[in-house]
């Protein structure tokens, strides 16, 4: 575990704490707020702080207008204490990579994730450009400064977006540093390269450079900090309380590293677009790592390492912000999944994980509520679209080196695609093992791993259940778990197996088990704990998905939150104390509940 550290920088010395000051400006004034306390307003945007349900600070912040207008109200707002907040980061990851100057760790990793934005830049929509320069703008108001210049100041967001999407990877291990020159250089690992038949490329001089210098730090443990082993859970229809779209999000990731400080959610509010809310940690809200838009749309990810990744791609957490931002449905957010927007920008997927898009049509009080389940490496996505009926349509995408997207259906290409309820153990060419069976049962040998036979059975791993879904990081699609090295997966050498890794074990089953139990009465124990006793059958609502993100968390597990997409409000937790005092979020106190017209104010005539 990461342990907080307290840094010798003079800007830890600047006070969070804020005074509300006239801007001079008489318009657009803010709306009138609701929730907490405000400390800070710049034209129509209002940075406030709550105290959460653990007994921390809750910080929110509403930003409306152009994507420049809103970077700068986000910069001007929380720029110092997003300067705190990537100082106390650096000084973690460091804790973990056994540097002890955070100067030198943000040395290392700047010029790594400034390599890396070189890929992603390209394929970053204007419109974000537009907010990340806003941003910059914003915190030279305030008179902050990062790099040898002014103009250094926008390195900040860029590279905290990039550190974000690179925090799900899986290929930033300093102990192969050639490929990790091959992935920032070229834009793809060594292992699709190769899939594609091409060669890595030489390494530049300023490459080179990069890797000398973290040789000479020596730094150990992945140079992004720990990945996202996350999980996500959605019922709807005839499952939930009055038909809702209930859905959940664990944030399983690096715990106690101070970043309990600056629990956050921001509200976009665009001049052209849907409202929405990204729910995370101040500042980290340039890209959406959890959210929910005034549609009722919800977006989760969960990291799922592959050695198949490329980041000659637009970030995808800013592909989540577009979802979010701009479709109305699950049908308008498949083009930015498929890469089919048509705007000459690339959307292949990046990294290896697994994502959740939800829609609770509150409009139709969730009458067309439907979810997809989209499982992604750098080459193939695997998307499971279950619709309001419960019935389901399966794709595999493929996607070629510049991006160009092939989809295949299971009426077009059955032997490629495969539902959940076929999936099965498979090797690395996606071929179905079977093991010793002795009628009865499955047989091990000596140190308990199942014995492949020919002539035996195949081990069933997807569990599927009607209008509802959950994952950790695993995947059910063969075309993407073939190259998965997740929770056991074939490309880690292929002696593991899905059902004995702790993702399926502690994530996917339990989650399973509840909703089985809800749907029968029955009741479910679990590690030694009733959570659900035996009973009529029970309806889901918030309070049932509270108990899920509770039972599906790990042991790391620093915020959650849980949705009804349907009546538009939410539940939060967060980490909270530290050393032997740190709580996770799941174990917390009633999760905070929300309700997101406080913060969307849509109907607040105050506002623009």
């Amino acid at each position: 575990m990461i342990r907080r550290l307290a840094l010798g920088l003079a800007l830890a010395a600047v006070s969070c704490n804020k005074t509300v000051e006239d801007s001079g400006d008489p318009s657009p004034q803010p709306p009138a707020w609701r929730l907490g306390e405000v400390l800070d307003t710049e034209g129509p945007a209002v940075f406030a702080k709550t105290t959460g349900s653990w007994g921390g600070d809750l910080y929110l912040l509403r930003l409306q207008g152009t994507h420049y207008e809103m970077g700068y109200q986000h910069g001007r707002l929380v720029g110092v204490e997003l300067m705190e907040m990537w100082w106390t980061y650096m000084a973690a990851l460091g804790a973990e990579m056994n540097i002890t100057d955070p100067v030198v760790v943000d040395t290392i990793l700047g010029n790594l994730l400034d390599q890396a934005w070189e890929q992603y830049g390209p394929n970053t929509p204007q419109i974000f450009l537009d907010e990340l320069q806003g941003m910059a703008d914003g915190m030279a108001a305030e008179g902050l400064s990062y790099g040898d210049s002014e103009a250094d100041l926008v390195l900040l967001p860029q590279r905290l977006i990039t550190l974000m999407d690179l925090a799900m990877s899986s290929q930033l291990d300093p102990s192969d540093l050639s490929g990790i020159a091959t992935f920032l250089q070229s834009g793809y690992t060594a292992a699709l390269l190769d899939y594609y038949g091409e060669a890595p490329p030489a390494l530049t001089p300023r490459m080179a450079e990069a890797m000398d210098t973290i040789r000479a730090a020596k730094p150990t443990g992945n140079l992004m900090g720990p990945g996202l082993n996350c999980s996500y859970y959605a019922a709807w229809g005839p499952r939930t309380q009055d038909g809702s779209m209930i859905v959940t999000r664990n944030m399983d990731f690096a715990a106690d590293t101070g970043m309990d400080k600056y629990a956050m959610i921001t509200v976009f509010v665009p001049d052209q677009g849907v409202p929405y809310a990204s729910i995370s940690w101040l500042g980290a809200a340039t890209g959406a790592l959890a959210g929910i838009s005034a549609e009722g749309i919800t977006v989760s990810a969960v990291g799922a390492s592959s050695p198949l990744e490329r980041i000659k791609t637009e970030p995808a957490l800013f592909r989540a912000r577009e979802v979010l931002e701009f479709a109305h449905n699950l049908d308008e957010a498949k083009p930015y999944l498929y890469n089919t927007v048509g705007d000459g920008l690339t959307r292949a997927p990046t990294i290896g994980y697994n994502a959740l898009l939800t829609w609770g049509d509150p409009r139709g009080a969730g009458a067309g509520a439907e979810a997809i389940i989209v499982e992604h490496n750098g080459l193939s996505i695997g998307a499971y679209h279950h619709h309001s009926d419960c019935s389901v349509d399966t794709e595999l995408v493929r996607f070629d080196l510049e991006g160009t997207s092939t989809t295949h259906t299971a009426q077009t290409d059955p032997e490629l695609v495969n539902t959940e309820a076929e999936a099965k153990e498979i090797d690395a060419l996606a071929q179905i093992r079977t093991f010793a069976h002795d009628g009865t049962d499955y047989l091990r040998d000596e140190s308990g791993r199942y014995i492949d036979d020919p002539a035996g059975v195949p081990l069933q791993t997807g569990r599927p259940m009607d209008c509802a879904v959950y994952r950790g990081d695993e995947a059910m699609a063969y075309g993407v778990r073939m190259h998965q090295t997740a929770c056991g997966g074939p490309a880690d050498g292929g002696d593991d197996v899905m059902i004995d890794g702790g993702s399926y074990k502690y994530r996917y089953t339990p989650m399973r088990l509840l909703t089985e139990a809800w749907e029968t009465g029955s009741a479910l124990e679990w590690k030694g704990e009733e959570l659900v006793p035996a009973g009529a059958p029970t309806l889901i609502g918030l309070d049932e998905g509270e108990l899920v993100s509770r039972t599906a968390a790990m042991g790391s597990n620093v915020w959650d939150v849980v949705y009804d997409a349907t009546k538009l409000k939410i539940r939060v937790s967060y980490e909270s104390g530290t050393g032997e005092g740190w709580t996770a979020a799941s174990a917390q106190p009633p999760f905070m509940e929300i309700d997101l017209d406080d913060l969307f104010l849509l109907n607040d005539q105050a506002a623009r």
